[in-house]
């Protein structure tokens, strides 16, 4: 119970990383605390020590966030694309009507100048139907359009 009231205290902002350390033993098959655990290391600089823990993390739980998360530490912590892309693509298959998975995969296409496959992507995005509207949603389905859009113009002014 104690261990589980400091997990619920640290598990936003204002993390105490040696206070989850002292109780993570109690906690080792429960995937939602790797990932507060991930996040409290990946904010206090420790990258490849918290891509470790959600390493472990993915033996306890398929939850999509994890997974996210995972894509965002290897793409933008230790700028690892090919272990980004497969942690993006899992969260994108556990969650295919999900667009956020397909947008980081995008963004981090683009920021490695990879244009096929931010081509690709891009192309999905663009053919998933909308379930509820939001500016957020339309925001990336335009973002999709302009990168289908500037590949096709680089296409045909290249011929």
């Amino acid at each position: 119970y104690n261990a589980y009231n400091i997990w619920r205290e640290n598990s936003s902002f204002n993390r105490d990383i040696g206070e989850l350390e002292k109780i993570k033993h109690f906690f080792k098959k429960q995937g939602l605390f790797y990932i507060d655990y991930a996040d409290a290391l990946y904010e206090d600089g420790r990258k490849k020590e918290a891509i470790q823990i959600l390493e472990v993390g993915k033996i306890h739980t398929s939850n999509p966030t994890l997974y996210m998360k995972l894509g965002r530490y290897y793409d933008e912590g230790v700028n690892d694309v090919k272990k980004a892309e497969l942690a993006y693509k899992q969260a994108s298959f556990s969650i295919p009507y999900k667009f956020y998975p397909k947008y980081r995969l995008l963004k981090m296409y683009e920021r490695n100048n990879l244009k096929n496959k931010s081509y690709a992507i891009a192309k999905e995005i663009i053919a998933m139907p909308i379930k509820v509207n939001s500016e957020a949603l339309q925001n990336m389905k335009n973002h999709a359009n302009r990168i289908v859009k500037d590949y096709h113009n680089k296409s045909t002014s290249n011929n």
